[in-house]
């Protein structure tokens, strides 16, 4: 196990251990069993990691002297290090990064009391489910050349172009730029749906996300049972070969669902 309860069954608390002491939120849980856990916090080695209970949750929390949290390379490989630790046990509803309470009382009254019944649904639904993150690309190459062999009609625009100056062409290559985008927009949106077709039936639920340059042609989430990451990956493989001279394919996970939640410490709307 990763968690554990304290010999004394006592929780470190800002109370106890320094009056106004902040709180910086990892996740939350089910259950109000006070745990440790066995990792170092955002603050670094010695900080402790810990469950903050109330009437069947438990925000999972470490102390925090800083009000604000830079999104470096540390600071996240941290705050995820922890995720990594409390999901192999449990089932969590992750916290924005950054977020920290001044106090205990605000993490109970702007979090487990007035938005339990959300973080309860949530937590029902993410049970036995983690996000898996599906990321495509073209070849080197593969993409201008498919689309000019798509679209004749750019090819030849483009051709007439050649010997000529920058200055005498300028309109007909802002025409030429236009049309080029306009196809790479609809071949990535045409290739992007039929690889979730094939994929998208094994998921609960589907997210594409912001490409991540022009040769992207998906970024997506998956929010899958854990039972089915194994199929997942073969399809993914399955993908690959029959794609593998035009596709390059990256299957990352298991990670926390933060494409799919959005809790904060205080709730919105």
């Amino acid at each position: 196990m990763d968690s554990q309860t304290p010999d004394n069954g006592i929780v470190p608390s800002a109370e106890s251990k320094a009056a106004g002491q902040g709180q910086y939120l990892y996740c939350v849980i089910a259950g109000d069993t006070p745990q440790t856990f066995d990792v170092d916090g955002i603050g670094g080695p010695g900080d402790a990691v810990y469950t903050l209970p109330l009437e069947g949750l438990s925000a999972v929390v470490s102390r925090s002297p800083e009000a604000e949290y830079d999104s470096t390379r540390r600071n996240l490989t941290a705050h995820m290090r922890v995720l990594e630790t409390v999901m192999a046990d449990h089932t969590i509803v992750p916290i924005r990064f950054g977020s920290v309470a001044p106090n205990e009382e605000t993490v109970y009254d702007t979090l487990l009391k007035p938005q339990r019944e959300a973080i309860r649904a949530l937590l029902a639904e993410l049970d036995g489910r983690v996000e898996m993150g599906l990321k495509v690309f073209w070849m080197e190459g593969v993409l201008y050349a498919e689309v000019l062999s798509d679209r004749p009609d750019i090819a030849q625009l483009r051709d007439k172009l050649l010997g000529r100056s920058p200055e005498e062409t300028y309109y007909e290559r802002v025409k030429v730029g236009e049309l080029m985008d306009a196809a790479v927009t609809e071949k990535r949106d045409r290739e992007a749906r039929a690889l979730l077709e094939h994929v998208g039936p094994l998921a609960h639920r589907t997210k594409r996300l912001d490409a991540l340059g022009e040769q992207t042609v998906l970024n997506a989430a998956l929010l899958i049972g854990r039972s089915k990451i194994d199929a997942l990956e073969e399809r993914v493989a399955q993908l690959d070969g029959d794609n593998g001279e035009r596709l390059l394919f990256k299957l990352v996970g298991p990670t926390a669902p933060y494409n799919f939640v959005d809790l904060a410490l205080t709730p919105s709307g």
